[in-house]
């Protein structure tokens, strides 16, 4: 089974449009393709939300909509929470290429969106991950 992690960047485009949002869907709805998060997106989640409420992208009525769906897609287990341990922070650490593919993203500096067999194989793989070139 192809495995995925979104960092909360990423997941928020699953609930609310905009740049990437088709991407995202697309993984999300793909069978055979487990969508992982870690325990701090399932914090960090809600304040996304909350700050599309302070800058008016949305209500907080929609705010408060969005925060139930992802609570009810948790308790559906549409997503694997896991804890983060340090590898994998050493991997994601800044933007990295893992086996020279960068990570999925709409553009250079958006939320990081990566395969999780690659990223397994790039910590214990040692020199597999390189510093992505400035851009």
């Amino acid at each position: 089974m192809a495995a995925y992690f979104f960092d909360s960047s990423a997941l928020a485009r699953l609930y609310h449009p905009e740049v990437g949002t088709p991407e995202v869907g697309k993984i999300v709805r793909t069978r055979g393709i487990q969508v992982r998060i870690s325990r701090l997106t399932v914090v960090e989640l809600p304040s996304v939300f909350a700050t599309k409420v302070r800058t008016q992208f949305i209500s907080r009525e929609d705010a408060r909509l969005l925060v139930r769906q992802f609570q009810e897609d948790i308790v559906a287990q549409k997503f694997l929470v896991t804890a983060i341990r340090e590898p994998e922070f050493a991997v994601a650490k800044g933007r990295r290429y893992c086996r020279n593919r960068p990570w999925v993203g709409p553009s250079p500096g958006t939320p990081a969106i990566c395969c999780v067999q690659e990223v397994e194989s790039c910590v214990a793989d040692e020199g597999g991950v390189e510093n992505q070139p400035n851009m």
